[in-house]
């Protein structure tokens, strides 16, 4: 039974040596203009081809289970084995793993990257939600005109107008909850990356001792 969430993001303190994201630019003679970068992920999709997905850790960087990727605009995970292994023992929405290689001091180590593609926001309760424009959305810093909305195409409305339209307090509905998800992100609304896990997850994650993670308690995702 889950009985709270939490808010999953990237580690960005000492334990990662204190730089974000932890990996350079693109490496060098990369593609970026191939079918296959990883410059071409896209949160609404999973990709038509295996993405090209390559890392080279920043020298200040420490490697650490979960790494915060650069040249990414999807929202997801980079993740060791352990991890991976951790998460398909939990129920995650719908997602895909893709092997990635991540260079450290010229050497290589596996990772992978978890890609998740949620199909809509079904899953957002409309009549008890509400929704705010942010100065700083990925802080939520500076919240202001706080508003309701009747739907989804509405919530689209705004965020077509301002990309700084996000969730105040979010319900989701008890057809969501029945899923019993303990990682899931809805598109276009939250934090960076903005996942959403489960206090069981956690826990696990806590209890194996996973670095480069920030697990931050939450009180406006609702159920």
């Amino acid at each position: 039974m889950i009985n709270k969430y939490y808010l999953l993001g990237y580690g960005t303190g000492e334990e990662v040596g204190g730089v974000y994201p932890q990996t350079e630019g693109l490496p060098p003679g990369y593609d970026e203009d191939s079918p296959a970068s990883m410059t071409n992920l896209s949160n609404w999709e999973f990709p038509a081809v295996d993405p090209d997905l390559r890392f080279e850790l920043s020298p200040e960087a420490v490697l650490t289970n979960v790494v915060s990727p650069s040249n990414i605009n999807a929202s997801g995970l980079l993740v060791d084995r352990e991890v991976r292994d951790i998460l398909e023992e939990f129920h995650v929405m719908n997602h895909a793993f893709y092997e990635a290689s991540l260079a450290a001091n010229g050497i290589p180590y596996k990772y992978y990257w978890l890609h998740m593609v949620p199909p809509d926001h079904s899953g957002i309760d409309f009549s008890r939600s509400t929704f705010a424009t942010f100065m700083m959305p990925l802080f939520r810093f500076g919240k202001k005109d706080v508003v309701k909305c009747r739907d989804e195409a509405e919530m689209h409305e705004h965020i077509d107008k301002d990309d700084r339209f996000g969730f105040d307090v979010l319900y989701l509905t008890s057809d969501f909850m029945k899923q019993q998800y303990d990682l899931f992100r809805f598109p276009r609304i939250g934090t960076s990356p903005p996942l959403i896990a489960s206090d069981r997850l956690c826990d696990e994650l806590t209890g194996r001792g996973i670095t480069g993670l920030k697990i931050v308690p939450q009180d406006y995702v609702l159920f």
